[in-house]
């Protein structure tokens, strides 16, 4: 992500309908993302005014809102749904976002499944 300031937020807690097993498909499931968000922060920091930044109440909101209310078979192109819409909002150059899923429906004993992706307005 470069020498760029950051904001960071984690822990998203949202529930949405995500996955290619049908059981995934039947009811909400838990998911949480984490962002980190590239940008020049010079300005706020110099005025203090929430103007001049990005309002994380807005982004989690915005988040909260994709999960709900979309409905993909993979995580990835959850991930990717939020890195698009959060590129979109002035001032964001960079965006890396981590969708995780702490009951996948696998066999195997595991703690979490995330998927992590880094996108940017570079190059657009």
């Amino acid at each position: 992500m470069g020498n760029q300031d950051r904001i960071i937020i984690q822990g998203i807690g949202c529930s949405g309908i995500h996955g290619v097993l049908e059981q995934e498909r039947l009811s909400p499931q838990r998911f949480i993302v984490d962002l980190e968000l590239a940008l020049d922060l010079s300005v706020p920091c110099a005025s203090d005014l929430i103007d001049d930044t990005v309002d994380y109440s807005k982004v989690i909101d915005l988040v909260t809102e994709i999960v709900s209310n979309n409905s993909y078979n993979l995580i990835e192109r959850l991930a990717e749904s939020v890195a698009e819409q959060l590129l979109e909002l002035e001032l964001v150059e960079t965006v890396r976002v981590r969708v995780s899923k702490p009951q996948a429906p696998i066999e195997a004993q595991v703690g979490n499944i995330a998927v992590e992706i880094c996108r940017s307005t570079y190059g657009k």
